[in-house]
């Protein structure tokens, strides 16, 4: 099967995306605007939910220029959402960062509304 690669509009397109359809959902320089976080982690949160035991949850795969401290920001609301959220490469001297995130807390309420 050849990968899918679809753009989507964060929150507002949610709807047209079914979830846990995903093996891997991978997102490039995304991190940016703590204005649109919560409209991004809704659509994370859309996308990895609803999955069952017979499906494997999708991995989230973010990469991110490190842009003051809007990175740890993100990061520490990732940690609020994901069981697991762990930095898989960090250069500093090129300012880069990658992070796997996987398995939604069960704690939470998986509708999209609740950002």
């Amino acid at each position: 099967m050849l990968p899918k690669i679809e753009a989507l509009q964060w929150r507002k397109d949610n709807n047209n995306f079914k979830p846990c359809s995903y093996d891997v959902i991978i997102g490039a320089d995304i991190i940016y605007s703590e204005a649109l976080y919560d409209d991004l982690l809704s659509t994370l949160v859309h996308l990895t939910s609803d999955c069952s035991r017979i499906r494997p949850e999708p991995r989230v795969i973010l990469s991110s220029k490190l842009r003051y401290d809007r990175v740890e920001t993100f990061m520490a609301r990732l940690h609020s959402v994901f069981q697991f959220v762990k930095e898989v490469y960090k250069d500093l001297h090129r300012n880069v960062l990658i992070i796997e995130c996987y398995s939604l807390n069960s704690s939470l309420n998986k509708t999209c509304d609740s950002f």
